[in-house]
Order: structure tokens, then sequence, then C-alpha cells
């Protein structure tokens, strides 16, 4: 495509009196911008494919996550001696970790 802009940009410069040079110009102009765009989705399109690959590690984490849930026969205790199960370990979990967000924000 570089080399259809090129001629263009040539034949601009070679306009003879017949406006054609702007044509040209114009012509020249929106092939590049046409380039950039195809430039951008092309990044856009490595990012998706990182977007649907983060997606997809975190939904095989949710995945274990409501995996151990569902079946859940143990327990943990916490640092005081409480045993947390189901709704109890959730909260004591997201606890953690704003409690780590807030820690490292600080």
């Amino acid at each position: 495509m570089t080399d259809i802009v090129n001629r263009l940009r040539t034949r601009n410069a070679q306009d003879y009196g017949f406006g054609l040079g702007i044509v040209c110009d114009e012509a020249a102009a929106e092939i590049e911008r046409l380039q950039a765009k195809e430039d951008e989705w092309a990044r856009m399109s490595q990012d998706e494919g990182k977007a649907e690959r983060e997606i997809e590690r975190l939904r095989k984490d949710a995945e274990r996550y409501r995996w151990l849930r569902r079946g859940q026969h143990w327990s943990v205790i916490d640092g005081i001696g409480d045993i947390l199960s189901a709704d109890a370990l959730d909260a004591a979990i997201d606890a953690a970790i704003r409690a780590r967000t807030t820690d490292a924000s600080t």
C-alpha cells in the first residue's frame, strides 16, 4: 500500500494543471487513514485475545471454588479458632481480600 500512496503523491506533484493532484492527494490520505485503522484493529484483536485468555483463567478459578463449595464436607478454622464454612467462609475470604487491597493502596 505504501507504493500506491507514493505513486499517488508523485502524481499529485505532476498535476499538469488538470486538477488530478487534489484527487490523488485525497486518495493517498484516505489510504493512509485506512491503513492506520487496520493497524488499530489488529492491536484491538490482540488485546481481545489476551482478555479472552484472562476470562478463561478466571472462569476456571471460579469453577474450582464452586466445586469446593458444592460438596463441602470440610471447614476452615480461622486465626482465632472459629470454624468457617459456606457463607461465613465466603465472607472471611472477601474481608481478607478487602484488607489486602486496602493495605496495598496505603
